[in-house]
């Protein structure tokens, strides 16, 4: 090629380029679509799909949404099947630990993203590596493995799997220069003088022990299982705390004798030394106060903690999320200290129950790697199912006229009228008893998404439990689905 063209060749190349840009600009102008970015890390090659329409594979972690959408993340294979890690509110910036509720299952997820990784030496980006997706399977093993386990199965996949500490590392990692790009300065959130709603969850006690809420106790008035919950309001001088049934446990259970009966005051001097809203609320919170990933090693006057904690605010749905995660005993710890916690905090004007009453759609995950689907019909006095037709379940489906309720006894929110459940009954590990008496436990979890926090993505893992000859206590996986209300 001569030097003449090889000119006219590069000058044909920057001109499709500018050509490829110019159209890019003005689809994000015109059509009113913005570009957002997975952070800490930053994730490439994780497929994406928005309620509007969009998708395709992240690249540096950026993603395109519409303003209201909402966004599903999946690890995908050429063959058509997906393994969903979570549904959220898209906004300018997400950080992955924000796709799921439960500690456990967040580490376990970023193990697994950490073992796909192309560039593991870089904690502030992961490539995916989509050729071990593609072979042996991988899709149809991975849809077997508890990711609530303390303790991954990996019996299903060849690989070997990061250790926490090591997978961890990428949530704790700086934030890259690049992804400070977004207004990070900006206020988010200002929780003075608002009144703020806590739900805490038992997941586990210090034990490790699984902790659920028995539904055979379900009409003891003084029985709250794994569940508190507490209501209070930051001022410029301090926290009001009102009447509620408190967030004090023994083991796994409330214990209702520790409510807050009356209102009461706590004059803070310096709001600093707080985390989480309450640490931010003289200044206002921006994202950096809200989102994080920390090793907390500290005595808090009465008890030695070492624990994890990560922290995420939606600023769609305003649901600020802290998980816990004990880890083990140490120098000052001689107890198991494997204790998991959830605490969803919310203004209480912005509370929403997720109201069940309508039409979903379940997909079940077999064990023989194939999908089942199923829609379902729920009213205040009937549960119907169908088959679903493709995959789809449109208003032409005829419902029969047998109640199928029954089958679903691990819905406890179910038992009212009103067929409405908070975010606490909807991220709870439940145990129940099946027509013949067998007991059985369902874990739980749903990530509100949607500006009414409807269009989350609930998850239903179904499993049985069983005990060593030391009584150690396991649990194993019997059924995955998955629900989406239409």
């Amino acid at each position: 090629m001569t030097v003449k063209n090889a000119g006219r060749q590069r000058l044909k190349v920057s001109i499709v380029s500018l050509g490829l840009l110019l159209i890019l600009f003005i689809f994000l102008k015109y059509d009113n679509v913005k570009r957002g970015q997975i952070i800490s890390p930053r994730i490439s090659g994780l497929y994406y799909k928005t309620s509007s329409g969009s998708h395709g594979f992240t690249d540096n972690g950026f993603f395109y949404y519409k303003d209201g959408d909402n966004l599903d993340f999946y690890l995908a294979a050429g063959n058509g099947s997906q393994f969903t890690l979570g549904t959220i509110t898209a906004q300018s910036q997400i950080s992955i630990s924000m796709l799921s509720v439960a500690p456990r299952r967040t580490a376990n997820v970023i193990r697994l993203l950490a073992m796909l990784d192309n560039t593991p030496d870089d904690l502030q980006h992961i490539s995916i590596n989509q050729k071990r997706i593609e072979k042996n399977n991988f899709i149809t093993e991975l849809a077997k493995i508890d990711f609530y386990s303390l303790n991954l199965e990996t019996k299903h996949l060849n690989d070997d799997w990061p250790t926490e500490t090591q997978a961890m590392g990428y949530l704790s990692a700086p934030v890259s220069t690049e992804a400070n790009s977004f207004n990070t300065d900006e206020i988010l959130f200002t929780p003075v003088n608002e009144t703020i709603k806590n739900f805490h969850i038992q997941l586990r006690n210090f034990n490790g022990e699984l902790c659920f809420y028995d539904l055979s106790k379900y009409e003891q008035k003084d029985y709250f299982g794994p569940i508190g919950e507490t209501t209070f309001k930051v001022t410029s001088t301090g926290i009001y705390e009102y009447q509620d049934i408190g967030d004090f446990f023994w083991g796994c259970n409330l214990q209702s004798g520790e409510s807050t009966t009356e209102t009461q005051f706590h004059l803070i001097d310096n709001f600093d030394q707080f985390e989480g809203i309450i640490g931010c609320a003289a200044t206002g919170c921006k994202r950096s106060d809200l989102t994080g990933f920390s090793i907390e090693n500290y005595h808090d006057g009465n008890e030695y903690k070492f624990r994890s904690m990560a922290i995420n605010f939606d600023s769609k749905t305003n649901i600020l999320i802290k998980k816990v995660q004990g880890l083990g005993p140490n120098d000052k710890i001689t107890v198991p200290n494997r204790g998991e916690a959830i605490q969803f905090s919310v203004p209480l004007k912005y509370n929403k129950p997720i109201d069940f009453i309508g039409n979903w759609i379940e997909t079940k995950y077999l064990e023989n790697g194939n999908i089942e689907q199923t829609c379902l019909f729920i009213s205040k006095d009937s549960f119907y199912s169908q088959a679903a037709v493709n995959g789809s379940c449109d208003a032409k489906i005829v419902y029969d006229n047998s109640n199928v309720q029954d089958l679903y006894r691990d819905m406890w929110w179910l038992k009212t009228n009103s067929r409405k459940a908070n975010l606490a009954q909807l991220n709870t590990t439940v145990k129940w008893t099946d027509s013949y008496g067998q007991p059985h436990y369902t874990t739980w979890e749903y990530l509100p998404a949607g500006e009414d926090w409807q269009a989350g993505l609930l998850f239903r893992f179904e499993k049985r439990m069983i005990e060593d000859v030391l009584g150690s206590q396991k649990m194993n996986i019997v059924k995955i689905s998955e629900f989406r209300k239409l």
